[in-house]
């Protein structure tokens, strides 16, 4: 498991112009590799809460945020998060279209 990875949840999420996204609130684990996959971004204040991936080229910065390689809007119009976080096939098929994961 990368112990970077581990370490996302609570940390301010920065887009790839710089800008301020959100922070991770949970991360989701695949249930097979056990590995991270999903971060879940809250934007703040009453806003939904939307999934991001965790996979590179997604990095914890020196200063702690972890930035992704999306614009604040992309993130903001994800899928978003359902109560019980979790990511069944159909909606990982729409993330992975979403931030063109897939062919």
């Amino acid at each position: 498991m990368n112990d970077e990875v581990t370490q996302f949840s609570g940390h301010p999420v920065i887009d790839r112009h710089g800008e301020e996204v959100g922070t991770i609130t949970d991360v989701v684990y695949d249930e097979v590799s056990e590995e991270p996959t999903w971060g879940v971004v809250s934007p703040g204040g009453l806003h939904a809460r939307h999934y991001i991936p965790l996979t590179p080229p997604v990095y914890l910065d020196a200063g702690g945020s972890v930035v992704v390689p999306y614009d604040k809007s992309a993130v903001l119009h994800a899928p978003k998060v359902p109560r019980n976080h979790v990511v069944t096939p159909m909606l990982r098929r729409e993330l992975e279209h979403h931030y063109a994961l897939v062919d």
